[in-house]
C-alpha cells in the first residue's frame, strides 16, 4: 500500500523546463508579469479589488 506514483505524461506533455517557463514569463506582458510576481505580497483587499475590476470588465 501506500501512495501510488501518478502515471507518467508522455514526453511532449511534461511540464516545461525552468528555461522554457521562464522565456514565457518574459514574453508575457510586462505589466502582468509585475502582477504575478507581486500577487503573494499583495493584502488580501487589494487581490479582491484586483479580480473585482477584472471580473467588471469581462
Amino acid at each position: 500500500m501506500g501512495i501510488e506514483p501518478s502515471q507518467k505524461l508522455p514526453e511532449n506533455q511534461q511540464f516545461t523546463s525552468e528555461a522554457a517557463q521562464k522565456a514565457a514569463h518574459e514574453a508575457m506582458d510586462p505589466e502582468l508579469a509585475t502582477l504575478i510576481a507581486n500577487w503573494p505580497k499583495l493584502p488580501e483587499a487589494i487581490k479582491a479589488g484586483i479580480l473585482a475590476l477584472v471580473k467588471a470588465a469581462t
